[in-house]
Parts: structure tokens; C-alpha cells; sequence
């Protein structure tokens, strides 16, 4: 991942985040909308586990199509698989994530060590 997608995905995500954050407080207090986003709707339920989707199809799909080889599948899947495990555990998408980004880089750590990167 350059670090200009790098900034972009960091920059759509902050708009987003900042969308849902700053919405109720832009609408009336009688806005359907209003009333549907603070509500228990399932449509409102699951705009966190989208956004953990969407944002893992993103990461996930530079590297390992420009890259397809099992130092570059290791750390992604372990990844993807503690971001699935801590979610169904926690319910916390935002616990779900950082525990999924410490153990990505623990795991291409601890690969680089096992298999040094050829100097050729």
C-alpha cells in the first residue's frame, strides 16, 4: 500500500466517522432520519461491520494481488482471522480492529525473522 492510499483510505474513513458523529446534531429533533439512526433498526446495527469490510477488502486487495506469495497471505490472513475472532468475541469493531493491526504486525515480525528478506 503507497502512502497516498494510505492517506486516502485515513481521509475517508475521518469523513465518515465524522459524518455519523456531527448528522444528529444537523437535523431536527422531529427528522425521520433522526429518529431512525438512534433507534435499534437493523440498518443502523450493521454500518460497523460494513465499514470493517469494506475498509479489509480495500487493505486486503493490493497486496496480496501484487504480491501473491505466502510472507505477503501469512500476515493478511492472521489479520483477517483475529479481526473475525475478537469481533464475534467483543462486539467492538473498534477493539476488533486494533487488536487485528498489532497481531499483523507481530506476525510479519516474527516472519521476517524466520525468513530474512533476499538482498538480490
Amino acid at each position: 500500500m503507497t502512502h497516498h492510499t494510505l492517506l486516502v483510505a485515513i481521509a475517508a474513513m475521518a469523513v465518515v466517522t465524522a459524518f455519523c458523529r456531527v448528522i444528529p446534531f444537523l437535523l431536527s429533533p422531529k427528522s425521520r432520519l433522526l429518529t431512525l439512526l438512534s433507534s435499534d433498526h437493523p440498518a443502523t446495527k450493521i454500518i460497523g461491520p460494513v465499514l470493517l469490510v469494506a475498509l479489509a477488502v480495500v487493505t486486503l486487495t493490493e497486496p496480496i494481488l501484487g504480491s501473491p506469495n505466502w510472507s505477503t497471505l501469512i500476515p493478511y490472513g492472521v489479520g483477517g482471522l483475529i479481526t473475525t475472532v475478537v469481533l464475534r468475541w467483543s462486539g467492538s469493531v473498534g477493539l476488533a480492529v486494533v487488536v487485528a493491526i498489532v497481531g499483523f504486525g507481530l506476525t510479519e515480525y516474527c516472519l521476517s525473522l524466520l525468513v530474512p528478506y533476499s538482498s538480490a
